[in-house]
């Protein structure tokens, strides 16, 4: 009995391994799948002797270089152009092939040519329709930010227009790489910071997210071919929707907000647990064999009100709420209004980055700090005040909320200086020990907290004397009374930046790519993981001025709020940019976050109803 016909049709994951080799595209990974299949399987050997050998002749016959798919056209044009042999295929128009030298030998030859190309032909105009499919399921580079990098056989940096083929993986940068992938259909991928993405060789995935996060807004599929985007921990059917998946060592999350996603977890090919997910609704898979988990993502609601054509980079909100300060490197200080959101007036751009920015309490003076200075402006003035100091070395600065004190790391220690606004002179108070400089710093709205945290994950809180807070040190430095002391030391996994302090000290939230958000008790020690650390970076973070909401500014274009007193998310916002500063007014239910815009949004919540009976 004869064997069965080896068709390589039927095994499309071994047949794009073999091409992906043949045409030098395959990476490591590839290299290794096709040399553990053809060493446990005698059929996939077959299979690839026959591609071999298809390509060996093909391009010894034609001298064509590329792809296999590819060559069709030309075998084509090359046949049509040339003498037919009789037969069954005349109307094609083979051509005779050159002697190959003996008869017997140009006979064999002929025959195995003929088989080859009769066989080629059959296969290839299969595999022309698949590979085309198969394009349209490729993703291409839509946009790009910074450095990010695709991964093959080769690293090479990624550039609007490239392909991403099976096997090859889009890394960004941590810092500053960010990516946007799209597919024929429309589908497009957003690849946040310090994330990397891979093209599986299988042909079902269309996407791995292999660590941090990616925003996906999916165009409808095709009945019975669904978007499928996987994690080690789980895969995600989709059909047509939009969300965002972060992946980490401790799972996969996906936050839906669009349409209807179907969790699969497998195990050895088979689905063993399948979850449906609701817009406004959070899965996770666990990395441990948990049941998957379905819970709301967030109980308020909100809607963009108004957005202004003021981009930022800084956002401090007076004590009354009545009024905004925004500042912009490039575009200077603008103050508005937070009724009807008209500008007041405006300050021509101080050049100096800015590390901080406030409203002083009478909300009169607008103080920012910068490297060597600190700026005061009197809204509606056209001149400003400087106060200078040494620009020194620094990892650090911080202003306190109130604008009265100023904090920098140098290696000595960390120096906290008052502003004397009657003088315009900074004063220093203190000088806090410090084993090394501080990566971050973080005052209470009241300026009597300091945190401040460390390259090591250790988190130093002290408590600064409120009646010689303002007091300058006498020359010689020694005092009867120390001006601060260590409350508290809490130890993170990561370097935590940003931080913040709750206006009574009594809650300490910090961020590190380790951690995520984290919110501890100071008093107890009590911790609560707010959000898990994947792939998007909190760049601002701040407490309410009342304490009671915890405000984030994230990289994935998200602004979240937990509600402090029992630690669960109540917001989540599609912002629409990176919000590099936020301010929220529970009176008004306004939340204003400050990007390449100033927007506004309107927030909904039985929480805040009860809190304005």
């Amino acid at each position: 009995m004869n064997p069965a016909p080896i068709d390589p049709r039927r095994d499309t994951v071994l047949v794009t391994l073999i091409e992906a080799v043949l045409n030098g595209q395959a990476d490591e990974i590839q290299f290794s799948e096709l040399d553990r299949r053809l060493q446990s399987d005698a059929t996939a050997r077959d299979i690839y002797a026959t591609y071999v050998n298809l390509h060996c002749e093909l391009q010894g016959r034609f001298a064509v270089a590329g792809n296999i798919v590819s060559m069709e056209a030309e075998l084509e044009k090359e046949l049509a152009s040339s003498n037919p042999l009789p037969g069954p295929w005349h109307e094609n128009g083979f051509e005779r092939p050159r002697p190959f030298g003996s008869s017997m030998k140009r006979s064999a030859a002929l025959a195995a040519l003929a088989a080859s190309v009769l066989i080629g032909l059959f296969f290839l105009h299969r595999l022309g329709s698949r590979d085309s499919s198969a394009q349209a399921r490729l993703a291409h580079v839509r946009d790009q930010d910074g450095a990010v990098t695709i991964i093959g056989r080769t690293d090479r940096a990624a550039r609007i227009g490239d392909v991403l083929r099976p096997g090859e993986r889009l890394r960004t940068d941590e810092t500053a790489g960010r990516a946007v992938l799209e597919y024929a259909d429309g589908t497009r991928v957003e690849v946040h910071f310090d994330s990397v993405v891979q093209v599986p060789t299988d042909g079902e995935v269309r996407l791995r997210l292999m660590s941090g996060s990616i925003d996906v807004a999916a165009a409808p599929q095709p009945a019975g071919h669904p978007l499928i985007i996987a994690t080690e921990h789980a895969r995600s059917v989709v059909l047509g929707t939009r969300f965002r998946m972060y992946r980490n060592e401790a799972g996969t999350r996906l936050e839906l907000q669009e349409g209807k996603v179907r969790i699969e977890r497998q195990q050895e090919g088979r689905v063993v647990e399948a979850v449906d997910v609701e817009p406004g609704n959070t899965a996770i898979a666990s990395a441990v064999a948990v049941p998957l988990e379905i819970f709301p993502l967030a109980e308020g609601r909100a809607q963009l009100r108004a957005t202004l054509p003021l981009p930022g980079d800084g956002l401090a909100l007076s004590p009354a709420g009545d009024r905004l300060a925004v500042n912009d490197n490039s575009k200077g200080l603008k103050l508005c209004r937070t009724d009807d959101f008209t500008v007041q007036s405006g300050y021509k751009r101080d050049p100096a980055s800015s590390f901080g920015l406030t409203l002083t309490p009478d909300g009169q003076t607008v103080a920012r700090l910068a490297v060597d200075h600190v700026l005061l402006w009197r809204p509606g003035e056209s001149e400003v005040r400087k106060l200078p100091f040494p620009s020194r070395a620094a990892r650090s600065r911080a202003l306190s909320p109130d604008g009265r004190l100023v904090a920098m790391s140098p290696p000595e220690g960390i120096e906290v200086s008052a502003i004397d606004f009657a003088t315009g002179a900074l004063k220093r108070i203190a000088v806090l020990p410090a084993e090394a400089k501080a990566w971050s710093l973080a005052f209470s709205s009241t300026g009597q907290h300091l945190a401040a945290g460390f390259w090591n994950g250790t988190v130093q809180v002290y408590d600064l004397d409120a009646e010689r807070i303002t007091r300058p040190l006498p020359d010689d430095g020694q005092t009867g009374k120390p001006a601060f002391k260590l409350a508290h030391e809490f130890r993170l996994a990561s370097i935590p930046t940003p931080m913040a302090i709750s206006p009574d000290g009594t809650y300490l939230a910090a961020f590190s790519r380790v951690d995520g958000i984290v919110l501890i008790n100071t008093a107890t020690g009590e911790r609560h993981e707010l959000w898990p650390y994947a792939g998007a970076k909190i760049g601002c973070l701040k407490f309410t001025p009342d304490g009671r909401w915890l405000m984030a500014g994230s990289d994935d274009q998200t602004a979240r709020l937990w509600s402090v007193a029992d630690a669960r998310s109540r917001w989540v916002i599609d912002a629409g940019h990176i919000p590099k500063g936020i301010a929220f007014v529970p009176e008004k239910r306004l939340l204003f976050t400050v990007g390449d815009s100033l927007k506004v949004w309107d927030l909904q919540s039985q929480l805040l109803l009860s809190d304005t009976k």
